[in-house]
């Protein structure tokens, strides 16, 4: 990448005014946490640019990062929370091992911001919930007590009344990934927001994204298959707004639906939109 051969001296500027910038100050001069957050968003594009390879960069001077980077999480500022969560998310993604020592810190933390209130602004939730998402599929070695905390918050989040439709894609999209590190957890309470599950998945564009969270999700159903009966309808409809999903996904999504319309009989037409019906029956019950 271009940014190669600047990546190590730009990082350590960075974390230097990081540093400089977190000391205790006064709180006339404590207002503006801008040259924070531009710092954050530099190191976070690096790591996109380099990949994988940015571990290199990171473990330069790693201590200090990590010590950074969890004040980074802890601080006041809410803009400055939301681009340590991208940051987070992004390293997730390239290279998880990096942080792998610090995630129960940091699981701690996103909990602590996922939802919105009067401290955490609607883009801080956003990115811990994506963050979130990001590290469950590489990561499952979750505290127990707070990963039911956090399927709490992110159930009550998908069922509030706001429209928010990035927070809520994101929120759809980590709840069907988080059924892949708990699935007979998630069993128990898909009944309560698979209705809007449905609808927020519908725009999820990410193809990555939205397979993760179908194969989350249906590790959660065949947990136990009779306790999201009543409400397959909804995944069944989910799965009909799925175009183009992977060969083996579409396998499983064709021996549910062949089992779901087995078991409810003719009656399952009736639960469907008539689109539905016809992209289900053409694909799985030829």
């Amino acid at each position: 990448p271009a940014v190669g051969p600047f990546s190590n001296h730009l990082y350590e500027q960075s974390l230097a005014l990081i540093q400089k910038e977190l000391l205790p100050k006064s709180q006339e001069e404590d207002e503006n946490r801008d040259f924070i957050i531009v710092s954050l968003d530099l190191i976070d594009a690096m790591v996109h640019a380099l990949g994988p390879e940015c571990s290199v960069m990171l473990n330069g001077h790693y201590n200090a990062f990590l010590t950074i980077l969890i004040d980074c999480l802890k601080d006041y500022s809410s803009e400055v929370r939301q681009s340590a969560f991208s940051l987070i998310g992004d390293i997730a993604i390239q290279n998880c091992s990096v942080i792998e020592g610090q995630l129960p810190i940091i699981f701690a933390e996103i909990c602590a911001n996922l939802t919105p209130n009067e401290n955490v602004t609607d883009s801080a939730a956003n990115n811990a919930i994506w963050a979130l998402g990001e590290i469950s599929v590489r990561w499952k070695d979750f505290d127990e007590a707070l990963f039911k905390k956090s399927i709490e918050q992110l159930v009550s989040l998908l069922l509030s009344d706001r429209e928010r439709r990035t927070l809520f894609e994101n929120s759809a999209v980590t709840l069907g990934r988080l059924c892949s590190v708990r699935p007979s957890l998630l069993n128990s309470v898909l009944p309560l927001f698979m209705h809007r599950w449905v609808k927020w998945m519908r725009w999820v564009k990410n193809v990555v994204e939205k397979e993760t969270a179908f194969r989350g999700l249906l590790q959660a159903v065949v947990y136990n298959p009779e306790t999201t009966l009543p409400v397959f309808s909804h995944i069944a409809s989910a799965i009909s707004h799925y175009s183009h999903p992977p060969a083996d996904l579409d396998f499983m999504f064709g021996q549910m639906i062949k089992s779901w319309t087995d078991a409810v009989g003719a009656t399952w037409r009736d639960q469907l939109d008539l689109a539905e019906v016809q992209t289900l029956s053409a694909k799985y019950l030829k």
